[in-house]
């Protein structure tokens, strides 16, 4: 994640029909496009009524996407595409709160965000769980990221969490360490051991 921060948006979604089955499985589309693409920590929100106009209400399928500053240009055409190649289709971005994944926006919005990073797995995703544990430290958050790393499951995601099992923080290696206890992996931790990174006690006690 950028130093920048991130910002939270609201997206809505209307079909041409207003059919709120047909409404709620695009909004959906949407949603699995968005992660396929990695452009934002993004969740379903629910249905929601807005006003088409001369009071005929609008139904909308809502999703909260978390976007990394430097990901929004891409995120915004990408979205702005997707609603062209479906004609009638009504797109509505609200911009939110603005600011660091994991610590602005409600419990489930920070478990969500968190959650979505570590099912993306890629080394961004890794650099921000890692940074929101240098960045707060209440217990509930530690668990959260512990839970979010835990989920990481590509090579590159893996390889990212090797290099904060040496080179991170302490809070960082600590926790990298629990990351490949849990997968079994001794070698990669008796390496770390052997090179001071983390203690033994930690790397292979229970």
């Amino acid at each position: 994640m950028s130093d920048s921060g991130t910002l939270h948006f609201q997206v809505q979604v209307a079909t041409p029909d207003n059919e709120a089955r047909a409404t709620e499985t695009t909004t959906r589309d949407l949603l699995h496009e968005l992660r396929e693409a990695r452009l934002a920590a993004v969740y379903w929100s629910g249905m929601a009524e807005g006003d088409r106009g001369g009071g005929e209400p609008l139904r909308l399928g809502t999703l909260k996407a978390a976007v990394d500053a430097v990901a929004l240009p891409r995120f915004l055409e990408f979205t702005q595409l997707w609603a062209m190649g479906r004609p009638g289709l009504v797109v509505r971005l609200r911009l939110g709160k603005v600011g660091a994944v994991g610590r602005s926006g409600g419990a489930s919005e920070r478990h969500a965000a968190l959650t979505l990073r570590g099912q993306g797995g890629q080394p961004e995703d890794v650099d921000a769980l890692m940074e929101v544990l240098d960045a707060d430290e209440e217990i509930a958050t530690a668990k959260l990221v512990d839970f979010a790393l835990s989920l990481v499951q590509t090579a590159e995601g893996q390889a990212r969490l090797r290099h904060y099992l040496c080179q991170g923080s302490l809070t960082q290696r600590n926790y990298a360490a629990l990351y490949f206890k849990r997968l079994g992996q001794r070698d990669v931790l008796e390496d770390a051991v052997a090179r001071g990174c983390v203690s033994a006690d930690l790397a292979f006690n229970r």
